[in-house]
């Protein structure tokens, strides 16, 4: 495993240059604080210096250590997994034609089921409160605009 760790390493030193590269093109500081390229700056110098820490360590190694027995996942992890990248690609293409409110609830409705919550109360309430809630606090409060969508909700 030491070789494919030290690529690894390698493609996320080279994923952080590429987001600094980016970054370092936006103000990093404004008069009222953080800028827009602050985030992306800082992320990506703690993103290459980890990977940079890896592939150090990875190269001093002696001997790879083997793998642990419980390494690879279980079948219901790799289902997790598949149904969160499933999830996300909803929101991304529900976002905007459904609206915050109507996306985010499908999403939030199928994340809890699929991390074991049975309690249909806990799942709509969960449900209600991350789309109406976060909604809510970043419209209101934050003066954030989200998408209303077609629904007009």
């Amino acid at each position: 495993m030491t070789r494919v760790n030290q690529a690894v390493a390698v493609i996320l030193a080279l994923a952080g240059g590429a987001v600094l590269c980016l970054a370092v093109q936006w103000r990093f500081l404004t008069a009222l604080g953080p800028g827009p390229g602050f985030f992306g700056v800082v992320l990506s110098v703690v993103m290459i210096a980890l990977a940079l820490s890896i592939l150090v360590t990875e190269t001093l190694q002696r001997q790879a250590l083997p793998l642990p027995a419980d390494f690879w996942l279980a079948r219901i992890g790799m289902l997790r997994i598949v149904g969160v990248v499933a999830g996300l690609t909803w929101m991304a293409l529900a976002f905007e034609p459904l609206g915050y409110r109507l996306a985010a609830f499908v999403f939030l409705l199928g994340l809890t089921v699929l991390m074991g919550s049975r309690n249909a109360l806990v799942v709509l309430a969960v449900s209600l409160a991350g789309s109406v809630g976060v909604y809510a606090l970043f419209t209101q409060l934050l003066a954030v605009r989200l998408p209303v969508g077609m629904f007009g909700f």
